[in-house]
């Protein structure tokens, strides 16, 4: 039987998104986001990327405030500010990246390609 190590392929892609996922779905929703707020999780193949996508209904986010979402140590409300800094440098040390889409009223979209 092979070992996990050789039969990883892109395994460690599926532990960065593994990581990366709790932070956004758990942190971002629990703190930011109303209680009862629909959250949607979809992780798909985009041609050779492994994509991440965690969306919730919530309030969405002003456009300064969303260009400076990944900045560490910026708040907007509550948190460490730590949060979505974290996603985005566990992205990039794999050689992928992540970005936000949101606007006031319209919900907050956190993807992560790998």
């Amino acid at each position: 039987m092979p070992s996990r190590s050789e039969n990883a392929g892109s395994d460690s892609r599926a532990t960065s998104t593994s990581a990366a996922a709790p932070t956004i779905r758990g942190r971002r929703c629990r703190i930011h986001t109303p209680a009862n707020t629909p959250v949607r999780v979809v992780l798909r193949r985009q041609e050779n990327q492994t994509v991440l996508q965690v969306a919730d209904d919530g309030a969405g986010m002003e456009p300064e405030d969303a260009d400076r979402v990944f900045d560490r140590f910026f708040r907007v409300g509550t948190g460490s500010g730590l949060g979505m800094a974290i996603v985005r440098a566990a992205a990039e040390a794999h050689h992928g990246a992540a970005e936000v889409t949101t606007a006031p009223g319209e919900g907050f979209t956190t993807t992560i390609r790998l």
